[in-house]
């Protein structure tokens, strides 16, 4: 499990990394914790875009005109809105007016023991849950980690796999064939509905004239081959 901190202090940053490894000793963690500390969140960013995994991301709003901390998780959760994102302030007030989002906590200084312990439980269960839906991509320019199942369909493109995903009006344009991308989906979920194209079942609407549709209203056509077999699979569900 990788838990990244972010935090200009040296003294709290050290105070934070005892506490993870204390709490990660107790609960028998501390052998599956991996820690990456920075002191800026720009040299962050660059390691993430680069490929390195968060699972946990815990930043610091260091000074009451400082939002480097809000903008850092703001990047990062509109990648993955998954990422269990801890805020560590010393103004309740910045904390608690300036940002809302999924899988956000925070935490103010000084931390008590007991309220970090309480946190690091909740962010470790969403983070494991999190490890089992995730997948690695190299866009044309970042490394993406993304959930399987907000994946909603895939399609071949020229030379790249373009991966669409909820939540992201940009796709991602990832240069490997369908057919790996493919492989690494959950077959009982991605369902081949063309020759260039992949479906996530779960967003399947309807039918119609040979397309299907998905609640998103994007329309992806059926190939003549791969009809009778999609359908079959559709159904399955009760679907169609």
């Amino acid at each position: 499990m990788n838990i990244i901190l972010c935090e200009p202090d040296q003294y709290r940053l050290n105070r934070i990394n005892q506490m993870i490894s204390v709490w990660g000793k107790e609960h028998s963690h501390l052998n599956s914790i991996t820690v990456h500390s920075f002191d800026s969140s720009e040299e962050l960013i660059n390691a993430w875009k680069n490929g390195l995994p968060i699972d946990i991301l815990m930043v610091a709003v260091a000074f009451p005109c400082d939002y480097s901390g809000f903008e850092t998780a703001r990047q990062i959760q509109s990648i993955n809105r998954h990422i269990p994102v801890v805020l560590v302030s010393n103004e309740k007030n910045i904390a608690f007016d300036h940002y809302h989002a999924e899988n956000l906590r925070f935490l103010l200084e000084p931390v008590a023991k007991e309220l970090f312990d309480a946190c690091m439980n909740l962010c470790w269960i969403q983070a494991s849950e999190n490890q089992q839906d995730m997948i690695t991509l190299k866009d044309l320019s970042q490394v993406v980690r993304i959930r399987k199942s907000d994946i909603m369909y895939i399609e071949h493109s020229g030379r790249h796999t373009v991966v669409h995903v909820a939540d992201h009006e940009t796709p991602f344009y990832i240069n490997c064939t369908l057919q790996h991308v493919a492989e690494a989906l959950p077959e009982e979920l991605f369902l081949r509905c063309h020759k260039s194209y992949y479906v996530n079942r779960l967003y399947v609407s309807q039918i119609k004239n040979k397309s299907v549709f998905l609640f998103t209203n994007h329309c992806i056509p059926i190939g003549k081959s791969y009809y009778s077999a999609f359908i079959k699979q559709i159904r399955k569900d009760g679907n169609g």
